[in-house]
C-alpha cells in the first residue's frame, strides 16, 4: 500500500530521447507525477512516477525502450528548514541506506520525497513510529 512504483529508464544523452519518452507517455494519457533525471556525459537515468505505472512500463516496452519498475516509498513532510534533516536521522538512527531521492512541491505547502530505501519495510515502520506521512499509491498517483 505504501510501496510505490517508479520506472526507471537507462537514456542516451543525446537531443530528443527525452522528449520521446514525454511524448509515449502523453500519447497514452499517462501522467508524469514526479520525475529526475541524473547524468554522465554518455547517458543519463530517468527515473519516473506515472499515475498508471504497469501501463507505463508496458509502453515503454512494446516500443523498445527498456525499463526497470522498483518500489520506493513517498513521504510527506512540511516544506520548511530542517524538516528533511529531521527524516534523515531518523532513518540513520535504524542504521537505514537512502540510495536516492528526490522530492517535488505541492500546493498544500508540504514537500513530496520520493525516496529509495535499502529496506523498504523497515523504514515504512520507522515513518510510522515516527509519525510521518507516507503518501498512499492513490495519494501519489492521482487516480
Amino acid at each position: 500500500m505504501f510501496e510505490i512504483k517508479q520506472l526507471s529508464i537507462f537514456l542516451a544523452n543525446k537531443p530528443g530521447r527525452l522528449l520521446s519518452i514525454t511524448r509515449l507517455l502523453k500519447e497514452a494519457n499517462i501522467n508524469i507525477r514526479g520525475m529526475c533525471i541524473t547524468d554522465t556525459s554518455e547517458s543519463g537515468v530517468l527515473r519516473l512516477i506515472v499515475d498508471y505505472p504497469e501501463e507505463g512500463a508496458a509502453l515503454l516496452k512494446e516500443a523498445g525502450i527498456s525499463s526497470q519498475t522498483s518500489n520506493i516509498i513517498v513521504v510527506k513532510i512540511e516544506d520548511k528548514p530542517g524538516e528533511l534533516c529531521q527524516l534523515l536521522f531518523y532513518l540513520e538512527e535504524s542504521d537505514l541506506n537512502v540510495e536516492y531521492l528526490y522530492g517535488f512541491l505541492n500546493k498544500e505547502g508540504y514537500a513530496y520525497l520520493a525516496m529509495k530505501v535499502e529496506d523498504i519495510k523497515a523504514a515504512i515502520n520507522v515513518m510510522d513510529n515516527k509519525n510521518i506521512t507516507l503518501l498512499t499509491e492513490d495519494n501519489v498517483y492521482g487516480v
